[in-house]
């Protein structure tokens, strides 16, 4: 039975070692499926990681046996917490990991009183899921559901849940 364990990385908890690491896990995570890419993609990817750590994102990732399987990438924009995007390793889809990282998301959200939470999600199944997570786990929030474009022409379901307090508290 393998071991399933959820750690997040920001730049706070990296050092030079571990960044280089946790580096070269998200790169074959994302793309080591893939064999056509190459060094110049591997550089531009790593330049892009290290940048949105620099910029505050932060990555909730899923291993199992020590093997990085999964990532939500989130940010914090005003009181916002921004769900980005969940990559899940193709072998381990469908077996409820992305769904973990939202429900995991959410409840980082919560502990640290987030006022809003987008989830922008491309895959509809992540979609309809986003919003069963936010109706179970958010009592009394209030949910607002937009398409917006992005560059790569796919459609994306932003989900802006505003986090409301319970009456009486």
């Amino acid at each position: 039975m393998s071991k399933i364990s959820y750690k997040l990385f920001d730049i706070n908890n990296l050092t030079e070692k571990t960044k280089d690491l946790f580096v070269k896990q998200m790169f074959k995570l994302e793309c080591g499926h893939y064999p056509i890419y190459g060094d110049l993609f591997k550089s531009s990817f790593e330049k892009q990681l290290l940048s949105d750590l620099k910029n505050n994102f932060k990555f909730l990732c899923v291993f199992s046996n020590d093997l990085l399987i999964g990532k939500a990438k989130v940010n914090i924009v005003e009181n916002t917490f921004v769900l980005d995007h969940i990559f899940v390793k193709p072998n381990f889809r469908d077996k409820g990991f992305g769904k973990k990282l939202m429900i995991r998301v959410v409840g980082y959200a919560k502990k640290h009183k987030y006022k809003n939470i987008i989830f922008n999600v491309a895959n509809p199944k992540m979609h309809t899921i986003s919003k069963k997570i936010a109706s179970r786990n958010l009592s009394r929030s209030s949910t607002k559901y937009k398409y917006s474009e992005n560059v790569r022409g796919i459609n994306h379901m932003s989900s802006v849940i505003n986090m409301k307090k319970k009456p009486g508290k």
